[in-house]
């Protein structure tokens, strides 16, 4: 029986990002966003950022769920993506290398976190998908843009 894991992937960028890739863009509002076409749900702020989950309008085919995150002053400035899925460890892992590339074509190289907690017992080979998903693991990579080409916007 096929087990479906939640699993955190890449996109976990934060700061300033440029987020082209799913029809969002870097500084859009609410309703901006929703004007555009995404379809937001079950907001939760935290001080002047709001979170949603979103339904972008250019989704990547592998990537089910998606968790913006709004600046009241700032707007748009993260998005994280999440896969729901039972791939296996080595499918997960050329998932995260193939968007990686994908990104890091149009925005350069990002800034890499791979850390793991070394007491969870679950550092060996074939624990990457549950490392992940018991957030012993947290695997993310992050591209900002440099702020001065909005500073006139």
């Amino acid at each position: 029986m096929k087990k479906t894991l939640l699993i955190a992937l890449l996109m976990m960028v934060s700061a300033i990002l440029f987020a082209g890739p799913f029809g969002m863009e870097f500084g859009w509002s609410l309703e901006e966003l929703e004007a555009s076409g995404v379809y937001t749900w079950e907001p939760t702020r935290q001080g002047s950022v709001t979170s949603y989950w979103a339904s972008p309008t250019k989704p990547h085919s592998q990537l089910s769920l998606y968790i913006i995150f709004i600046d009241d002053e700032y707007g748009l400035f993260d998005i994280r993506s999440v896969a729901d899925a039972s791939y296996s460890e080595s499918q997960i892992r050329t998932l995260y290398n193939t968007l990686k590339s994908q990104l890091s074509s149009v925005y350069g190289d990002p800034e890499e976190y791979d850390e793991i907690d070394w007491l969870s017992g679950l550092t060996g080979s074939g624990n990457f998908i549950r490392s992940l998903f018991h957030g012993d693991r947290i695997l993310n990579s992050t591209w900002y843009l440099d702020s001065t080409e909005y500073d006139d916007a």
